[in-house]
């Protein structure tokens, strides 16, 4: 009898480790690496520029404006990366991307400078080629579209909402069939909850992207955008369960499968 249940037991295991087999996480930069010890307007922080966090990547963060690390805002866990004045432009590679699918998820918010009328300045995350020469998407708030959530995908831009200043918000980017010849390849934007469920923002087909590999921040204006918990993988999984518990749905697949291993044992025997 216990041996059925050590048995069931590693079906389900088995089962769970299965569904997760091709989500490979890339690349990922929490902040929480980074040793905050300058206070800049009152602020701990630490430079970006030239550190080396996270997971996965190939280059340090380089870039013309430094931008730094930050902590103890609202809805942030930890670090997180920003600018409390001036104006900040980095950028980092990770392993180039030249088939198949890659997904980023990241979250974000937006403060408004000082003695404005309240509205938000901008700050936005984009992917680009690893030499940068081509912009393939681009997400975030930007200089003349007022308070709106703005993504361009192939030069071609959408706004989506208004910002709420200082609101955390959750996005994924998901790229399909990179590296398949002219117009084959998509991609979709999403905002996503804490249980990790997906709203579409935007779905653009036909576009040509045959090679990713460079992520992007940049914003100011003091406007304090903030960017903290990005993921890179390729699979929705690999970027986003990392923060989020299994949806009930597939405790009841694992199940299912613990249940079928038994039976075959008993078929067996």
């Amino acid at each position: 009898m216990h041996s059925t249940i050590k048995i069931a037991t590693l079906a389900i295991t088995l089962a769970a480790s299965a569904s997760s087999l091709h989500a490979v996480l890339i690349a990922s930069e929490t902040f929480d690496t980074y040793n905050l010890s300058t206070v800049d307007a009152g602020v701990v922080t630490d430079p970006l520029q030239g550190n080396n966090g996270g997971t996965g990547f190939t280059s340090a963060w380089a870039g013309s404006g430094p931008g730094q690390v930050e902590t103890g805002a609202p809805g942030f866990t930890g670090n997180y990366a920003s600018v409390t004045s001036s104006i900040f432009d980095q950028y980092r590679t990770f392993p180039s991307v030249t088939s198949g699918d890659l997904w980023i998820a990241w979250k974000a918010a937006w403060g408004s400078p000082a003695g404005s009328d309240g509205s938000v300045g901008y700050g936005i995350l984009g992917l680009f080629n690893s030499g940068g020469t081509q912009e393939l998407v681009w997400v975030g708030d930007t200089n003349g579209q007022g308070d709106q959530l703005r993504s361009t995908v192939a030069g071609v831009g959408v706004n989506h909402f208004t910002i709420t200043a200082d609101a955390v918000y959750q996005f994924a980017i998901e790229i399909t069939n990179i590296g398949a010849g002219a117009g084959q390849s998509s991609v979709n934007i999403y905002s996503f909850n804490n249980a990790g469920e997906l709203t579409s923002l935007r779905s653009v087909t036909g576009v040509t992207i045959n090679e990713v590999g460079r992520l992007r921040l940049w914003g100011g204006f003091a406007s304090e955008p903030r960017f903290d918990d990005i993921y890179i993988g390729t699979t929705r999984d690999s970027v986003i369960e990392p923060s989020i518990i299994p949806e009930p749905a597939a405790y009841g697949a694992w199940l299912g499968a613990g249940v079928l291993g038994l039976c075959a044992l008993r078929r067996r025997r």
